[in-house]
């Protein structure tokens, strides 16, 4: 009988818990870097909110949901005087510790706490490389500034 009482007083514990909740988590580090290094980054979420403005390399804390059942995804802009302008997305896809609430029963983890948490989400990688191409001598702005005696050949 006290077997029994236990076993009840744990089932809430079972039933009521979010595996990516309490083994992930729901805001994660992102390492971003770009090559060269001093690049100016700006970081928006997916409605165009602004989320991070800084330096390479820099780290950032990113949330991975967007509401209920909804992943975040992150747009970055690259800038760096003499480099073009980059450009990358960073992608949140479900975590893995998500699908722990399905092997171990966790119905009010995978419906209500995971979705509400964005811990069923993390992002695609935690290390963003961008190779920044430096500018084209060719640019129109700079055609202009040759001397007339060596298009003349003078």
């Amino acid at each position: 009988m006290k077997a029994i009482a236990h076993l009840l007083l744990l089932i809430p514990l079972f039933f009521g818990t979010g595996c990516a909740s309490i083994v992930s988590q729901s805001s994660w580090t992102v390492n971003i870097d770009s090559e060269p290094p001093g690049a100016h980054v700006e970081v928006t979420d997916r409605n165009g909110r602004p989320v991070y403005q800084g330096t390479t390399p820099t780290q950032v804390s990113l949330r991975s949901g967007n509401g209920y059942f909804k992943a975040q995804r992150y747009n970055l802009a690259f800038r760096r005087d003499g480099y073009e302008a980059e450009s990358a997305t960073l992608n949140c896809v479900m975590n893995p510790w998500y699908l722990g609430n399905i092997v171990l029963g966790g119905f009010i983890g995978m419906l209500i706490v995971d979705p509400l948490t964005g811990a069923m989400f993390k992002p695609v990688t935690e290390q963003l490389n961008v190779h920044l191409h430096q500018r084209n001598n060719q640019d129109p702005k700079f055609i202009n500034t040759i001397p007339n005696e060596v298009h003349s050949g003078k």
